[in-house]
């Protein structure tokens, strides 16, 4: 796991990564539409991290084949941008890795296009489960304790933790220990210390708990083809708390 408690320059690239990746996702938010195509969408991403001096981290990471991970509705995560317009109705999850001088950030947002109340709250209750994680990450806590809060998160709106998903640390690679699963027990797991960089991502389903594969042997998805909603920050845990990198 990547620790720069003592280490400036590092953290100093860090926050420049994150910056890159935040601006990105912000801009997004903004331009992406009903009828944006997927394509047009990578099209955006790789010129904005081009014009930074920077590297998308996903492309070619074991293969996959795009520098973002667009997933529509029932796909979670790691869907590969295709030739799809986005509709009325959907569920659009964007998925971003950057580096930036050999540091790495991970962060993801779903936009809604939606009318339907259930997917607003999907869509809620899963930024929710992030922001509530955040809040409670300081030195001396357990990976056990963000999954603990994430799932009570979820149960509260009676919506599913997706299990076989997980956050995990950064910041010297795309994935790195600790593993930290949205779900667990207080007091449980991996102890988190000042200097440490993780990646926070609930992704929760109206129905679905397990996963299954797409035909493309990278999209994964619900099982049930149900709804799903992710949202991602990568934090850095400082000596009293967290401090939000993306």
């Amino acid at each position: 796991m990547a620790n720069i408690n003592t280490d400036l320059q590092a953290y100093r690239d860090l926050k420049t990564s994150g910056k890159i990746l935040r601006n990105i996702l912000n801009n997004l938010k903004v331009s992406v539409k009903i009828g944006t195509n997927l394509l047009e969408i990578e099209k955006i991403v790789n010129e904005n991290i081009t014009k930074q001096h920077a590297i998308a981290s996903f492309k070619d990471y074991d293969g996959f084949p795009s520098s973002v991970c667009l997933s529509v509705n029932e796909t979670i995560v790691h869907g590969i941008p295709y030739n799809y317009s986005i509709k009325s109705g959907d569920l659009v999850s964007i998925d971003l890795g950057i580096i930036y001088n050999n540091m790495f950030t991970d962060g993801a947002i779903t936009l809604n296009f939606s009318r339907d109340i259930k997917d607003k709250i999907l869509c809620q209750v899963t930024q929710k489960a992030l922001s509530n994680a955040i809040k409670i990450i300081k030195p001396g806590i357990k990976t056990g304790d963000l999954g603990n809060i994430i799932a009570q998160t979820a149960e509260s709106a009676n919506v599913k933790v997706i299990h076989d998903l997980t956050g995990h640390g950064t910041g010297s690679a795309v994935h790195e220990k600790p593993t930290i699963y949205n779900f667990g027990i207080k007091k449980h797991g991996v102890e988190i210390k000042a200097g440490d960089i993780l990646a926070i991502e609930p992704m929760f389903a109206f129905k679905s708990e397990k996963i299954a594969k797409n035909k493309n042997k990278w999209s994964i998805k619900t099982i049930n083809n149900d709804k799903s909603a992710h949202f991602e920050h990568t934090v850095f845990v400082t000596q009293k708390g967290a401090e939000i990198i993306t």
